[in-house]
């Protein structure tokens, strides 16, 4: 589970610097906003199980059009 929180981090990061330029252009007032928000721990947690599970091949069909949500 480590590595899957070190590599959301990378990802949070990642998306920050590519879409910060972004919404400082279209979003201004909201830009600080949009970037702060995190969603619910059990969400997160459950997008991060599914992750794995479709990097790994096991996603259900189910599961498969949960994460694709």
């Amino acid at each position: 589970m480590l590595g899957q929180g070190v590599q959301a981090t990378a990802e949070i990061d990642a998306f920050e610097r590519g879409v910060r330029p972004v919404l400082r252009i279209v979003l201004p007032e909201k830009a600080e906003a949009v970037l702060r928000f995190r969603a619910a721990p059990e969400l997160q947690a459950r997008i991060e199980e599914l992750a794995g599970k479709s990097t790994e091949g096991q996603l259900t069909q189910a599961e498969r059009a949960e994460y694709a949500g």
